[in-house]
Parts: structure tokens; sequence; C-alpha cells
């Protein structure tokens, strides 16, 4: 979930944070990489969400979506964990994401 709203922070903040922080694997899934994790919350940004396979506990993926404010500023974040044992992670994103930002949009409103 602090990956979504790390994503979705103005550049200069999430270089702050990312400047400050020395990521360590829990699993070989884990990325600590930080021109990878860049490239990761570029991605979350273009998909509107982040996903994470594996990358905590081995067989668990996570996928969350950002919470915006009324001035469009990430205020938190909506995740559903998960087990992936003989199921494609990325298919179940793709399939909640949207349903998912649909109840974000919803909580983000009610905050205003």
């Amino acid at each position: 979930m602090g990956r979504v709203i790390v994503a979705f922070l103005p550049d200069i903040e999430r270089s702050a944070i990312l400047s400050r922080l020395s990521p360590q694997a829990h699993t070989p899934q884990t990325e600590t990489d930080a021109a990878r994790l860049d490239a990761i919350f570029a991605d979350c940004r273009r998909l509107g969400y982040c996903m994470a396979d594996g990358e905590y506990v081995e067989g668990v993926a996570s996928l969350a979506v950002p919470v915006f404010d009324g001035m469009r500023r990430v205020t938190g974040a909506l995740s559903i964990i998960f087990p992936t044992h003989g199921h494609d992670a990325t298919e179940i994103a793709e399939k909640l994401a949207p349903r998912m930002q649909a109840t974000a949009s919803a909580l983000g409103s009610a905050l205003q």
C-alpha cells in the first residue's frame, strides 16, 4: 500500500523519500534497486494501481489503488492482499483494479 502512495506523490516528495530509504529484500522477488523502483512507480502512475507479487511473502500478492482528495493529491490507498497459488496475480489485478479504483474514487469524494 505504501508503494502506491509514494508513486502518486509529487516528484520532489517521492525523490526525498526514496533518498532516505534503503530497501531490504524480504524474498527473491523484492525489488531494491532505486532505478527499478522508479520505473515501477512510473508504471503504477500509468496503470492507476500498484501490484506486488511475492515481494514481501512468497505466494502472496497485493494490489493497491490511490485515494485522492479534491485537489487530486494522494491522501490514502485502498488495497487487497491475496494468495497467488494456482492463480495469475496480473489477471486478478486487471479484474479487481477497476472496481477498486471506483471505490477509491467514492472514498475520495466522501473526504471532500
